[in-house]
Formats: C-alpha cells, sequence, structure tokens
C-alpha cells in the first residue's frame, strides 16, 4: 500500500511537470505565431572560378518564424526551408567564366506578412575585377534622384555594388564618410561617390570594394550623385592604384566622380595666396591652354590645404572629377596631383559668333568681336579678360576689339555688354556672359542703375 501510493505520487508529479513544459511550449509557439517578421541575411559571398567552394549563409529571425529559399539554379543550398534562425551551407561548383547570383530568403509570419532578405552571390575568375560601378550609376540615374534623396527601386536593392577604390582618405581632400569607387576603364560614367559610415571607411586606393545595396537611397547631392547605405562594405581584393584619365576640362561632368586629369592649365591670373584660404574658400580658379574654365576644389582638412599657389606656373591638375551647382571642379586627392612647374602660357580662344556661343556647354571658350559693355542684370557667360574698369562705368559704353568668352555661373554682374542680336553680361571679375537680347521692335530702352 504505501509502495502503490509513493508511485502514484510520483506519476502524478510527472504528469504535472510535463503539462507545465507542455504548456509552455505552446505559449511560445503562440507568441512566435503573433509575430511580424524581421529578416537578416549575409549581404554577400564571393567565390572563386577555378574550385568548388562552400560558405555559410546566416539567416537571423526576431522568432521561430517559417522561411523558404530561392536561388540560382548553379548555386546549391543545404536546406531550402526551415523555421528560425539558421546557418545554411551554399556550394558554388567551379567554373570557367565569372558570373553573379541572387539567394533570397522569405520569411513568414502573422497573418501571412513577410518579409525577405538577399545576398548577393559572385564568382570571379582571377585576375578579373568584375566591377559594376558604371551599371549601377546608370540604373540609379534611371530613377531620376533628386536633392531630396530618394530610395532606391527592389532591383537595384536586390544588388552588391563592386568597384575599386579612386579617392585618398589619407590626402584629407574627401569627407571621411565618403569613398569614391570607378570601374578599370577610360569610359565616361564609369565613377560613383559612396556614402557609407565613417567608421567603415578604411579603404586604400586600389581596394576592390563589394557593398549590399539593400537599404540604399541616392540624391543629388548640389549636382552631385551620391548613394548612401548602413551597410559595411567589404574588401574583396586589391590592385594597382587606378592611373588618372587624361580628359579636356569640358569633360569634367561627363567623367563625374572618376580620377581624371587635365593637362596644360594654369591658375587664373586673379588667382593668389594658398588652396585654401579665407578670400577663395578653397575654390581656385583654373584655365587652360584652349581657354577652357573650372575650379579646383581644395577642403580645409586637405594635406596641400596651405601649399601656396604657383601662379606663376603651369602644368597638370589630376583629382576626382565633379560638379558643384553647375561649376565643373577638380578635387586632387593628395598634393602629388599639383604638377605645375612649366611657364605660364597665353590662353588661346576659338573664334565664333555669339548664336554658336549660346549653343556651347559650360568650360566651353570663344573669341567675340565687337563688344560693346552697355549696363544690365544678367547672367550666362563669362570672359576670361578683366573687365572691372567697365563695371564702374556708366557713362559711354566701353567697346573692345575682341575678347575672349566662355560659360559660366557666377553671381549676376553689374554690367552688360551688347554685340548686334545678343547681350553679353560682364562679371567684375575676369569674366562675362552672354545672354540673347530682344529684338529692337520688342526692346525697351532702360536706365542703369547705380552701381
Amino acid at each position: 500500500m504505501q509502495l502503490s501510493f509513493w508511485k502514484r505520487l510520483l506519476c502524478a508529479a510527472l504528469t504535472l511537470a510535463l503539462g507545465v513544459t507542455l504548456t509552455a511550449c505552446s505559449d511560445d509557439d503562440t507568441k512566435d505565431d503573433k509575430l511580424i517578421p524581421e529578416i537578416e541575411v549575409t549581404q554577400s559571398l564571393t567565390f572563386d572560378c577555378t574550385q568548388t567552394q562552400t560558405k555559410n549563409l546566416e539567416i537571423e529571425l526576431n522568432g521561430k518564424l517559417n522561411w523558404q529559399i530561392k536561388a540560382d539554379a548553379w548555386i546549391e543550398l543545404s536546406q531550402t526551408s526551415g523555421k528560425g534562425s539558421a546557418t545554411v551551407a551554399v556550394t558554388v561548383p567551379a567554373n570557367v567564366t565569372s558570373r553573379t547570383g541572387t539567394i533570397t530568403v522569405t520569411a513568414t509570419g502573422y497573418m501571412g506578412a513577410t518579409d525577405t532578405g538577399t545576398c548577393s552571390v559572385r564568382q570571379i575568375k582571377e585576375g578579373e575585377t568584375n566591377t559594376n560601378i558604371a551599371e549601377i550609376r546608370e540604373l540609379v540615374m534611371a530613377t531620376n534622384p533628386s536633392a531630396d534623396g530618394k530610395e532606391l527601386t527592389d532591383a537595384i536593392r536586390a544588388m552588391t555594388l563592386c568597384g575599386i577604390v579612386v579617392s585618398d582618405k589619407g590626402g584629407g581632400n574627401q569627407q571621411p564618410f565618403i569613398v569614391i569607387l570607378a570601374d578599370d576603364t577610360q569610359d565616361a560614367g564609369a565613377g560613383l561617390a559612396l556614402s557609407i559610415s565613417q567608421s567603415n571607411n578604411t579603404f586604400e586606393r586600389g581596394d576592390i570594394v563589394e557593398v549590399s545595396l539593400s537599404d540604399a537611397s541616392a540624391q543629388l547631392f548640389s549636382g552631385l550623385l551620391q548613394v548612401s547605405t548602413h551597410n559595411e562594405p567589404m574588401l574583396v581584393g586589391q590592385t594597382e592604384p587606378l592611373a588618372p584619365i587624361a580628359i579636356t576640362a569640358d569633360k569634367i561632368a561627363q567623367y563625374e566622380s572618376q580620377y581624371v586629369k587635365i593637362e596644360n592649365t594654369q591658375p587664373e591670373a586673379s588667382e593668389s595666396g594658398t588652396w585654401n584660404s579665407d578670400s577663395n574658400k578653397g575654390n581656385v580658379s583654373m584655365e587652360t591652354k584652349d581657354g577652357k574654365s573650372y575650379k579646383i576644389r581644395t577642403l580645409q582638412t586637405a594635406s596641400y590645404a596651405q601649399d601656396a599657389i604657383p601662379t606663376d606656373k603651369s602644368g597638370s591638375i589630376a583629382g576626382i572629377a565633379g560638379i558643384y551647382n553647375g561649376t565643373l571642379q577638380i578635387l586632387p586627392c593628395n598634393g602629388d596631383d599639383i604638377q605645375l612647374a612649366e611657364a605660364r602660357f597665353t590662353v588661346q580662344g576659338n573664334k565664333a559668333t555669339l548664336a554658336e556661343v549660346l549653343e556651347a556647354g559650360a568650360g566651353s571658350a570663344f573669341e567675340v568681336e565687337g563688344v560693346s559693355v552697355i549696363a544690365a542684370k544678367s547672367r550666362a557667360f563669362s570672359s576670361s579678360r578683366t573687365v572691372h574698369a567697365s563695371t564702374h562705368s556708366r557713362a559711354k559704353p566701353t567697346t573692345w576689339p575682341s575678347a575672349t568668352w566662355s560659360p559660366c555661373r557666377a553671381k549676376p554682374s553689374r554690367a552688360t555688354a551688347c554685340c548686334n542680336s545678343a547681350r553679353v553680361a560682364v562679371s567684375p571679375r575676369p569674366a562675362t556672359r552672354i545672354l540673347p537680347s530682344r529684338s529692337p521692335r520688342h526692346s525697351r530702352q532702360r536706365k542703369s542703375k547705380p552701381t
């Protein structure tokens, strides 16, 4: 009797414990069933073409939720479905050529809610960089990014950006959270400014970098395209730093965010002091032998910022091509990019009609004959010659037998030059602008305001 009593008591205790355990499991499962899924997966995996390799795909979920995987046919997975956080083995067989693919993991939660994580898979042949800056830049520009910024499309966010670092963090002439990436090509449109966490920007020139665009957005920062992501870029290889691409000044905008070089160039005669001073704020006007113009942009943090501008010399300038509110810029990576050691030259402009000048793009220069200053307010083009005398005189028009004119975007001037059917605005700097004037029948004569 006593033994039977203790058996019954032990069975009762076991039954009670099992019931509590089953109830707890049931409560946990019920709790997970009401979760909205949040998933994170490995952003990218890179494999070598020369051998079959296996790497791990990490899946992290906020609960014991069901998930499924889809991938390109050549990507082998140890499992294609599961529940909760997991590690999946990814195997890629050796292949003759490089290729890219995508693994998509979809988790399902409460009332059918889903969340998706993507992993970019790249298999690279030894010796190939296989970058895609030009491709991604074209896709991003097709979304018409604005100054306010916008999220990128799902198709772009499923991609992994890969490029070669051309900026020089050590040179100090880029913001510390910006890394400039490019393809190894002489073609335009193959550079991009990538905005990342400053702590993640540890890269050197020549590094090959990959980063998932899963959360990326894009904006035009004062006209310059920037792609931003919170994802951490990964170093996947190294190559020789890219040599600068020789271009003419009027092609700077086309080569935005690429490492370029301008030959036969010199500071404009009006420049003085250092590359970044209180007077120029880091913007130094440059001119080329054929009369084109652009700016050298220098941050206060640049290693050469306090070096004197060699105003008596000409030579070459290398750096990252950029644009700021329509102004063409070159940002030298460091002091070695500034090679001005030759004698100054005389600028040679191209002769053209005013109509041809009006049709020209920024950075072009022309010689216009028979120009008279009469006074007005307007903006459009600038001259490479100094015209201070004309901007302070309201008595009689000033006429030059000839002058060199080039497009610019300076502030509106207080004087205007007229020639036949066009109006030329003259800035108080070595610059002159041109705008179409009204025909004599429709124009009204206005008195000039005092300067």
